[in-house]
């Protein structure tokens, strides 16, 4: 109920592109696409299935995505909170950390959602088959690992791997259920499972793209996409001081910065504003927006009160001047310590069941299940941080499984346990039951302080003041076409030729809709950008040319290359859209593409490049008062 409420109350602030994830795909398929053939599905097979069943169960409305979302990650918060109980016997630790894990998940993109189910269900049927190994059990570790492969390639690969540590570890490591037998049978039933679930899809692909082929394109997008370095360095940098309490800052420093003015601020504004922060012009705007200064001292903690009046500024030292005006962490410091708490739980917890070995084998006696039970799963997700921690964002994803994991650390010996003390003295027992107590509750209380200033600005911790944004969110949930929640017929009317020659207003939700609106049922777009999953699904339109991986470069190579450009040559696509960047530079590292667009089509007058039209296509009409062409 409490991850219901969360994600409820933040559903406004989940409604942006990155969360369109798999949507593209969906709309593909809902087109009658054909996934090897019509467009290069990348990698989520059963993800993209489950987005379009989920849109014709609703009408092609955006509530089915964010259903599909909120289940599975609801599921995934229900067996953290299992786990929690299973490592901590304690309903009040488990509580502690959940509660945090919950304040995290206000900040967490739902397109994680598969992470956040596949993760933590994985470290509980592996539990489940450690306490009965079974053929079962094994099979059910099959289908579950088959389903993680599916939906994503690389939650399939950790789940693997994950059993077959399970395997070996309840077959060979523990001395109680060793049986070579059974764990060649139980191996066998795993991997037949796997094999009869993704056998027709291995066929389907070899058939078409070949899966060589598959594999190779595919890893190009999963390294990128992965961490390059160890992520475990950020752990030489662990300092609750500096989290605590900020640095003094430097002396005066002069420093040029650009930024662009908000719409409100006219000519008489800046200038007053300009000698309120010393701001001494450089350049005036040539074809943007921009301006640049020289400011007289880049640490004046003033400046802070400029940031609301500018955009898009670059040269300012934002984080070190919040840290000296407010006592809390930066968001990005309370990140830093939370990716960093992340890494070290995990290493704790395996140093932990390391001493309870040891113990255990110095003094003759059976090392307890749960003992390699948490040693299996702190190495899991040991692992899974080294691979997803690309950027200390990231943490999120694993915020709920390593609070789970991390309430053992939060309570003492229960009956019958073992520890590396226990071995000693009563007053060395004693001492190190307070030492680690005074850790346990330090390290929560930093991080519980991080927690509140990372997730503080979605104002979770005041939900009366999100349930006006829930009306506007379900407004846009619920509408269909979902084009018309993104950007209203009413708002495009007011949308005139001299706001658009201005530069203001949102130009990205416009084009969308003009594209929308001046297709018809078999045209695609042609589409690019850093994050452009969103625009496939609120234009009605599958993508052009196999994919909308070109700012990424996938599949640049010339074979590939002139495997999209003939299906560009033969599809209808009026227009080319990107969301960020001109269309062009994108498509630079496909010169022979850039080449057949550049003879083909013309740039929308005023998109600064990111918006280019099919000038072999006669016009049918007009779009609004703007007077685009149309080709409807």
């Amino acid at each position: 109920m409490l991850t219901i409420a969360v994600l409820i109350l933040t559903a406004e602030q989940q409604i942006y592109d990155t969360n369109f994830y798999s949507l593209w795909e969906a709309t593909a398929l809902l087109a009658g696409d054909h996934p090897y053939r019509d467009f290069f599905e990348w990698g989520i097979p059963l993800q993209a299935m489950v987005s379009a069943g989920a849109q014709l169960l609703v009408g092609y409305r955006l509530i089915g995505e964010f259903l599909v979302q909120w289940s599975f990650i609801t599921a995934g918060a229900v067996i953290s909170m299992r786990l929690a109980l299973r490592v901590s016997h304690s309903i009040a630790a488990s509580l502690v950390t959940a509660v945090l894990a919950m304040a995290v998940l206000a900040t967490t993109p739902t397109f994680h959602y598969p992470k956040l189910l596949f993760y933590p269900l994985a470290i509980w049927i592996a539990w489940w088959y450690l306490d009965r190994p079974s053929v079962r059990r094994a099979v059910v570790f099959g289908l579950a690992t088959a389903a993680a492969f599916l939906f994503r390639h690389d939650h399939g690969v950790y789940l693997g791997c994950l059993a077959a540590a399970t395997f070996a570890l309840a077959r060979l490591g523990i001395p109680a259920l060793r049986n070579l037998r059974a764990a060649c049978v139980e191996s066998a039933a795993y991997g037949l499972t796997l094999l009869a679930l993704l056998a027709p899809w291995a066929i389907v692909v070899q058939i078409n793209e070949g899966l060589p082929e598959y594999v190779r394109s595919r890893a190009q997008l999963y390294r990128e996409w992965s961490a390059g370095e160890s992520p475990y360095r950020a752990l030489w940098r662990m300092n609750p001081v500096h989290l605590l309490i900020p640095p003094p800052l430097p002396p005066p420093t002069p420093a040029k910065v650009s930024f662009e003015w908000e719409s409100t601020v006219d000519d008489a504004k800046r200038a007053a504003l300009e000698r309120e922060y010393g701001l001494r012009l450089l350049a005036r705007p040539d074809g943007g927006r921009r301006w640049s200064y020289e400011i007289p001292n880049l640490y004046d903690v003033h400046l802070l009160d400029l940031s609301d009046l500018i955009n898009d500024a670059a040269g300012f030292d934002w984080n070190r001047l919040q840290r000296a005006r407010s006592p809390l962490p930066t968001r990005e410091d309370a990140q830093w310590w939370l990716e960093q708490t992340a890494l070290l739980i995990p290493l704790l917890l395996l140093i932990a069941a390391a001493a309870e070995m040891c113990g255990a084998w110095y003094r003759a006696e059976t090392i307890p299940l749960d003992t390699f039970k948490f040693a299996l799963a702190a190495a899991f997700l040991a692992a899974i941080d080294r691979r997803l921690f690309r950027e200390a964002s990231y943490v999120v994803v694993v915020a709920p499984i390593t609070a789970a994991l991390g309430a053992r650390l939060l309570v003492g010996r229960r009956p019958g346990d073992r520890n590396m003390a226990s071995g000693g003295s009563p007053w060395f027992r004693r001492g190190w039951g307070a030492t680690r107590w005074a850790l346990a509750l330090a390290m929560l209380l930093v991080t519980s302080i991080a927690t509140y200033a990372y997730t503080r600005d979605t104002r979770i911790y005041q939900p009366l003041t999100l349930t006006g944004s829930v009306r506007d969110a379900f407004s846009q949930l619920l509408v269909s076409p979902p084009i018309d929640g993104n950007l209203s017929p009413d708002e495009v009317r007011h949308f005139d030729r001299a706001l658009w020659n201005s530069g203001e207003g949102d130009r990205g939700r416009l084009l969308m809709r003009y594209v929308h609106d001046c297709t018809h049922a078999g045209d695609r777009v042609l589409v690019t950008g850093s994050t452009p999953y969103h625009i496939g699904y609120y234009t009605e339109r599958p993508i052009a040319g196999g994919q909308l991986f070109w700012h990424h470069r996938w599949r640049s190579d010339p074979e590939h290359e002139m495997l999209s450009l003939a299906l560009l040559q033969r599809q209808s696509v009026p227009f080319a859209l990107s969301t960020h960047d001109p269309i062009l530079e994108d498509f630079k590292t496909y010169p022979r593409i850039r080449e057949y667009l550049v003879q083909h089509y013309v740039e929308l007058e005023g998109s600064q490049g990111r918006l280019l039209i099919d000038r072999r296509r006669q016009p049918t009409g007009t779009f609004g008062v703007l007077g685009f062409p149309c080709f409807r």
